[in-house]
């Protein structure tokens, strides 16, 4: 914004009509008529100058920057004082002069001080130490001119963004005891606004951690510790704050900003745009830098084989080279997550109980099962397709006769060349929705089970078909029961846990994701990790952060002791706590428990598949002191 007025006008124009005024040096011998020439200088005014504003004078030619000197270029208040504090540019012509930032309330310390009259003396021709050009030409005569700055109640600053202003922000979350608190600003602040009283840092007990009631008020002290402007080094505002009574107890912490700060830019404008009745707030702890776990999900073997009950399945955690089938995308590497294959289709038939005969070849489930004591036969030629979006259970018997056999179509865990499809020549499917397609074209007498979540064949469960048999899941294909297929042609794609017979195979097809959300019922998958951190020596837990994409979905991590109970029917058996610090210590391990929900129906066509993912747990942890670090 430009700050005209009519007074500031009137006070530019005075300025223009200043004469600079030569320096009284006594007799002076005339100057080369070729000399450098002062031709312009800003600012104009001679009244209420901005204290941050720059001093800059253009000359007739290029300035030589070693002539520059606090001897050359005095800037002093009038009747004595201190220099104006600052820093010097040239380019070319142009001198400028960028006074320091103020940072404390009294403005005292900054480059000008406020209402005081400042005298500009250049020195010229016949100074030896004068200001002179690039190729040796003095200043052409000594110059002199006065200005005021601002004072009083009106503004002081000027700002580059007048309307709007940058949100405060917290530089680090986790910090060190002697560590200051850094909040940063991407413009520069009033420093008459800050107070530390603005600034409300509360210590959470373990004991009142669940009703997140403040245990202890940390008194603080706040200073600017830089105020530069935007487009200049280490721009904008650092402010610190420190306790007062001296360093800050490990533990967890909540920094309240006040709703009524008064904490301001240049400009005028709140520096926390908070919303009536609202109190910002930033979450940070306070540990010793020795003891931090970062779990980034890279390392398969950090995760646990125990599954969880009561989801609808394993929650994909994607790291590192586990296995085959393990995504088409290598951006989810690093990363909890579901993994939905977007061959279970878009479940039209909800939930699906198999008993009896079954003639359907392709059934869209939502969940799909074949319950104990119930026997389900497929009567259907061709390829033949169960898919349920969730969890597929076959607790009875599920079986399937087919006349004849099927070619090969993979050993080993690699597709093998197959007749291509007419249509493409030298194809072969490589990924899972490609190959289905692919074999229900051909009418191959395959079975293919798909599941979202796990697929779970239960003890006493059987699975049979005399022709080839192809297991899915996006979460886990856990085999407690019978299987028998076609010999050599029993398939497994996604992870793996139970008992297959000897001649089955991990395909190397992809898991390719759906590109659209195709749940009609929300899925809820999770997964537990290792016991953290594997050599133990914990005292105590301190705290707990994470960073997650939830989207329209949901995701939770709680903590478990490190001994669990596998026959659990419930995770909530297990003792689940919201924070570590509410564990004993020892190791510990982590709940992770994902859900996606299914999209409005008039919004199904345009919801993208964007399921939530964990992304990163930081935990923080006091150790024994014979523990290794």
């Amino acid at each position: 914004m430009t700050r005209v007025s009519l007074h500031r006008s009137l006070q530019a124009v005075l300025g223009l009509l200043i004469s600079l005024t030569p320096c009284a040096c006594g007799s002076q011998p005339d100057a080369p008529r070729s000399g450098l020439r002062l031709e312009q200088f800003r600012p104009g005014a001679v009244e209420g100058v901005y204290l941050n504003e720059p001093l800059v004078l253009h000359f007739s030619g290029e300035l030589d920057p070693l002539s520059v000197t606090l001897e050359s270029v005095r800037i002093r208040p009038l009747g004595g004082g201190e220099s104006a504090r600052g820093v010097f540019d040239v380019d070319g012509r142009r001198l400028r002069f960028r006074p320091d930032p103020a940072l404390e309330p009294d403005l005292l310390d900054g480059g000008l001080r406020p209402g005081t009259t400042y005298e500009v003396e250049l020195l010229g021709y016949p100074r030896v130490d004068g200001l002179r050009a690039r190729d040796g030409r003095p200043l052409e005569r000594s110059y002199r001119w006065s200005f005021r700055t601002a004072e009083g109640d009106g503004a002081l600053f000027a700002d580059q963004t007048p309307l709007s202003s940058s949100l405060l922000q917290l530089d680090r979350a986790r910090l060190g005891r002697q560590e200051p608190i850094r909040l940063s600003c991407a413009e520069p602040l009033d420093p008459t606004s800050l107070r530390a009283d603005d600034f409300q840092l509360l210590f959470l007990s373990a004991e009142r951690r669940s009703t997140n009631e403040p245990q202890v008020r940390i008194p603080l002290r706040a200073r600017l510790v830089g105020n530069a402007e935007p487009g200049a080094e280490d721009g904008g505002a650092r402010i610190e704050l420190r306790a007062e009574m001296g360093d800050f107890e490990v533990g967890q912490y909540r920094l309240t900003i006040a709703p009524d700060t008064k904490l301001r830019d240049f400009g005028g404008n709140l520096a926390w745009p908070s919303r009536p009745g609202a109190a910002p707030h930033f979450d940070l702890i306070v540990v010793h830098r020795e003891t931090e776990i970062h779990e980034s999900f890279l390392d398969a073997d950090r995760r646990s084989p125990l599954l969880v009950p009561g989801v609808d399945g394993a929650a994909f955690w994607a790291g590192g080279e586990w296995g085959t089938g393990a995504s088409a995308s290598p951006l989810l590497l690093g990363r909890v997550t579901i993994r939905l294959p977007a061959a279970v289709g878009d479940g039209r038939d909800g939930r699906v109980v198999l008993s009896g005969t079954e003639r359907r070849t392709d059934i869209h489930g939502s969940r799909l099962a074949v319950p104990s004591g119930m026997r389900c036969e497929l009567m259907a030629p061709g390829t033949v397709v169960l898919r349920s979006q969730g969890r597929l259970s076959i607790s009875g018997e599920l079986i399937r006769r087919v006349d004849g056999s099927a070619p090969m179509v993979f050993q080993s865990g690699a597709p093998l060349s197959t007749p291509p499809p007419p249509r493409r020549s030298n194809w072969r499917p490589e990924r899972l929705s490609e190959w289905l397609r692919w074999a229900q074209e051909q009418d191959l007498p395959w079975t293919v089970l798909v599941a979202g979540g796990d697929l779970v064949l239960d003890v006493g469960a059987r699975l049979s078909t005399s022709g080839p048999l192809l297991l899915v899941a996006g979460g886990r294909v856990v085999v407690l029961g019978s299987v028998e297929s076609q010999d050599d042609q029993l398939f497994v794609l996604g992870e793996y846990e139970g008992s297959l017979p000897g001649k089955s195979y991990l395909t190397a097809m992809l898991i390719d994701a759906p590109l659209i959300n195709p749940l009609v019922e929300p899925l809820r998958c999770a997964v537990v990790s290792a016991p953290i951190p594997r050599w133990g020596g914990v005292e105590r837990w301190i705290s707990a952060s994470t960073t997650a994409f939830e989207g329209s979905g949901r995701v939770r991590v709680r903590y478990l002791p490190e001994a669990l109970d596998p026959l659990a029917e419930s995770p909530e058996e297990w003792g689940p706590v919201s924070h570590p610090a509410d564990l004993p210590g020892g190791a510990l391990r982590l709940l992770i428990e994902i859900e996606q929900t299914p999209a409005d129906e008039a919004e199904r066509p345009r919801s993208v598949w964007e399921p939530p993912f964990l992304d990163d747990v930081y935990l923080f942890w006091e150790p024994r002191a014979s523990a290794p670090r």
